[in-house]
């Protein structure tokens, strides 16, 4: 097949999912008129040809960098007007990742490595800006280059060499009457480091403020989590006054979806990796569920880097570590992911989404199921299944020191609440607060929810 030089971006709307949520006809309806009005004009008049929509967004195809670029900057200060056409609707933010290299054409679609380029730079790209690579913006103009800043080298997704990123400047309405729909979605950034064994690790950053890490739980997207509302209430509230990080963990979302090695200790030197870029001396750590153990051994490994934990459904011991241990049972349940995770018969993700939040409406549970199949595959979450069942750092509890607050709902049917009071009972340092809710995850109209924001609030004024 025949590759030739070619300029790729894509690009899609920061929060789109939860303006759908508000409502989708219209919502659906504006997108169409935006395209009708502004995106297939645009591409007329700057050489571009639109390959595919997404939802969402879209993949373009130009000739040169610079007609790519003028393209982008046309977009990003049309979009911006439209909205300010109409204060009363809902505001759209684009965020675009820009890639020259060779490009394969075939049957009206576009493939090679410089089309996942451009989708990963995409990914990284903050609302309202363009990301390019240093070798696409070679080709553009003097004037054009100067639009962009530094990022260094990033490591993206599936990307064996780091890139050298380049950022313009927002340009959206941050003042228009319905950005704040959006919430703190607008300020998220992602970047990526890399774990000791090569491993690329996405990390997002919201909010200001001390240092405030996130160790990943089961299954994460950095992206989907972000408009989920399993996790949005809880991401918005720590990051209120605190600089909020969270990575995806190996296998997961944004990070290396195929990594050699799924194991406990790849999931420590992961958060290690994240701690790395941390400039702050000393950061809290936050954990859930299968988060509370790896942050648990960071902490026994590093205690000089930790100034508190945070706990949510945690657990010491897995599944087939504990007195009640049935291998069994949990072999089974490994069996139904491998049959049942990616399956279009969506029983045993429902199964699973009783066990996780079996008090939640259908929209949570729809939420739930799209999650799991978006974050991760059958066999990555197989594999990190069996590590989780042979987790064991109840050795470790009675020498971890620092101050502690640990979280459980009474209810929680995925993990004992036992094992939350194992933690704090062998913690010297530790208080246990149990949650009036039903589910794994603490939901924003659970009993427990203010519970939580209090306890959490005092907890991290103390520190």
């Amino acid at each position: 097949m025949d590759t030739q030089e070619k300029t790729i971006l894509f690009s899609d709307i920061v929060g789109f999912s939860r303006l759908v949520e508000r409502d989708e006809h219209r919502v659906i309806t504006r997108q169409q008129t935006l395209h009708t009005k502004l995106l297939h004009p645009l591409l007329t008049r700057h050489n571009g040809c639109l390959i595919k929509t997404t939802g969402d967004g879209f993949l373009c195809l130009f000739e040169a960098a610079q007609d790519g670029f003028d393209f982008a900057t046309a977009l990003l200060s049309g979009v911006k007007a439209f909205c300010d056409e109409e204060p009363n609707s809902d505001v759209f933010v684009y965020r675009i990742g820009l890639h020259h290299g060779p490009v394969i054409e075939l049957e009206g679609d576009v493939f090679g490595s410089t089309v996942n380029i451009a989708s990963r730079l995409e990914s990284i790209s903050k609302p309202g800006s363009i990301c390019t690579s240093e070798h696409c913006m070679s080709k553009m103009s003097a004037q054009a280059q100067q639009a962009f800043d530094a990022q260094g080298l990033q490591r993206l997704k599936n990307i064996d060499r780091p890139i050298a990123c380049f950022m313009s400047a927002p340009d959206f309405n941050s003042s228009h009457p319905r950005s704040a729909i959006l919430g703190k979605q607008l300020d998220q950034q992602i970047s990526y480091c890399t774990s000791a064994d090569g491993c690329a690790i996405a990390v997002a950053s919201l909010g200001q403020g001390p240092v405030l890490l996130k160790s990943p739980n089961f299954v994460t997207h950095l992206d989907a989590d972000w408009r989920s509302p399993l996790w949005r209430h809880i991401f918005e509230n720590l990051s209120s006054e605190h600089k909020l990080l969270r990575f995806d963990q190996r296998g997961n979302g944004l990070s290396e979806r195929h990594p050699e090695t799924i194991s406990f200790d790849a999931f420590v030197d992961d958060i290690k990796a994240v701690s790395n870029t941390i400039q702050d001396d000393k950061f809290v750590l936050f954990g859930v569920s299968q988060g509370c153990a790896s942050a648990i051994e960071f902490a026994y490994r590093h205690p000089e880097r930790v100034k508190g934990l945070i706990f949510l459904g945690g657990f010491a011991q897995g599944a087939n570590k504990r007195p009640s241990a049935n291998p069994s049972q949990t072999d089974l349940e490994i069996q139904m992911i491998q049959t049942g995770w990616e399956s279009d018969i969506p029983a045993f993700r429902q199964f699973f989404a009783n066990t996780m939040i079996p008090d939640s409406n259908q929209a949570e549970k729809d939420s739930f199921d799209q999650l799991m199949q978006l974050s991760t595959s059958a066999e990555k979450a197989a594999a990190i299944s069996r590590v989780n069942a042979e987790i064991n750092v109840t050795n470790r509890l009675g020498k971890i020191t620092l101050p502690t607050l640990i979280m459980h709902s009474r209810g929680d049917q995925r993990v004992p609440m036992d094992q939350s009071q194992i933690m704090a009972d062998k913690m010297p340092n530790a208080r246990f607060v149990p949650l009036d809710s039903k589910n794994h995850l603490i939901l924003e109209q659970d009993a427990g929810w203010p519970v939580f924001q209090q306890e959490v609030s005092k907890f991290l004024a103390a520190l």
